[in-house]
């Protein structure tokens, strides 16, 4: 099937930019490492600047950059994966590569042990 065959409100990619290309742009982003060996990050954590970090923006690369200023907002690795259009994987990557650095911090996920956030979240659902 053409694009002209499938009508004119199909939103199709650059056709300058081969998808293989962005793959492999996206694979030199990381140096070929598919995860982080000293952070492991899940994809509902919640990433923001650490507070050193803030003072002063680190010298970084323009992917790395985009990121640091992203987390600001305080978001999670796959809200800044759509974000920056890039692979979940690869962002997790690079965020772990900048809290190695001390340039970003991760909050901590709810566990069933904590019992006072649970019971709250329940009083508030059944408050709807």
């Amino acid at each position: 099937m053409s694009v002209e065959d499938r009508g004119p409100d199909v939103d199709d990619a650059d056709p300058d930019v081969d998808e293989g290309e962005s793959l492999v742009r996206a694979f030199t982003l990381t140096g070929g490492r598919t995860r982080n060996e000293t952070v492991q990050i899940a994809i509902e954590r919640i990433v923001f600047q650490s507070p050193s970090s803030q003072q002063s923006p680190p010298p970084l690369g323009p992917v790395e950059t985009d990121i640091w200023i992203i987390a600001g907002a305080r978001l999670s690795p796959a809200e800044i994966s759509a974000r920056l259009e890039l692979p979940l994987g690869v962002v997790r990557v690079l965020i772990g590569d900048l809290v190695s650095a001390g340039l970003l911090d991760v909050g901590r996920t709810t566990t069933a042990a904590d019992g006072q956030l649970v019971r709250r979240l329940i009083d508030g659902v059944r408050a709807l």
